[in-house]
């Protein structure tokens, strides 16, 4: 009896689907789970279902190949066939960039065609890139300056004829924390830097996608508050109670925490221009 396919699910399920096309009188599987060896058995399981749900799991700890058998009225199993072992993601950042590199999926027939790596942004994973099946590691160089919080990954197995997917567990890699702050910005219509506000780069953000901590405030030449904010998208444009300001150099002071547990508190000049 073949394993059709094995693949993770929240990073704490793994799901085992099979085929019984050949096999129309069985009414019963039985589904063994068994070390990364494949000869001692953890755990097994009589069902009469197509699949198996192993839940209450830490993949990114736990890993284990998956057999399936099928029962005959006489209560005989028959032999077992092709294994299920899902992939096993780790990584790290370093340099700048998020090293990852998997356990190459188990066993479709025809082997793996290619991986889709990908990674989650504003609660969608979305693929960066595609390599062949027999590559198990990738370097991603992109800085993804869009993704505020930490990077999470996750690799994809497609089939040869891509009707089976595998998914992986998911990863998250955390870099230093940074914020980038722009010298200048110019209001007008040209839409070029038309509002001034911080990029963050691995800040600690909240469940409802706000920072733990920020705060920005500018200041005019005479020391007066001009715009202040505790929202990381509202940036400065340019007014100060609906009217256009100077072109002039402004004061800000920006406070925001890192998801390093470090609070960034950034005072300098901006540039206002027309």
């Amino acid at each position: 009896m073949d394993v059709k396919v094995a693949t993770v699910t929240n990073n704490n399920i793994v799901e085992v689907h099979w085929d019984s096309t050949l096999f129309q009188h069985t009414k019963d599987y039985l589904v063994c789970k068994r070390d990364v060896t494949g000869t001692a058995v953890i755990d097994s399981k009589v069902t009469n279902g197509l699949s198996f749900v192993d839940a209450d799991l830490d993949v990114s700890q736990e890993h284990y190949i998956y057999t399936v058998q099928t029962i005959d009225h006489c209560r005989v199993t028959g032999v077992v066939g092709n294994i299920g072992l899902p992939m096993l993601l780790e990584g790290s950042y370093m340099n700048d960039m998020s090293h990852l590199s998997w356990t190459a999926y188990e066993r479709w027939d025809d082997g793996v065609e290619y991986y889709r790596i990908q990674i989650k942004n504003d609660g969608v994973f979305t693929t960066i890139a595609q390599v062949p099946g027999s590559q198990t590691a990738f370097v991603d160089k992109d800085e993804h300056m869009d993704i505020e919080g930490e990077y999470v990954f996750r690799i994809i197995a497609v089939s040869f004829d891509s009707s089976i997917q595998s998914t992986s567990n998911e990863i998250q890699l955390i870099g230093s924390s940074l914020v980038w702050i722009p010298n200048a910005f110019s209001p007008n219509e040209d839409d070029h830097n038309p509002v001034f506000k911080p990029t963050p780069k691995f800040m600690y953000l909240l469940k409802d996608g706000t920072y733990r901590e920020y705060e920005m405030t500018i200041y005019n030449r005479w020391g007066e508050e001009v715009f202040a904010t505790n929202e990381v998208h509202s940036g400065w444009d340019g007014t100060y109670k609906g009217k256009d300001c100077e072109m002039e150099s402004y004061l800000y002071h920006i406070r925001i925490s890192g998801l390093d547990r470090v609070v960034y508190d950034k005072k300098g000049l901006v540039r206002l221009m027309r």
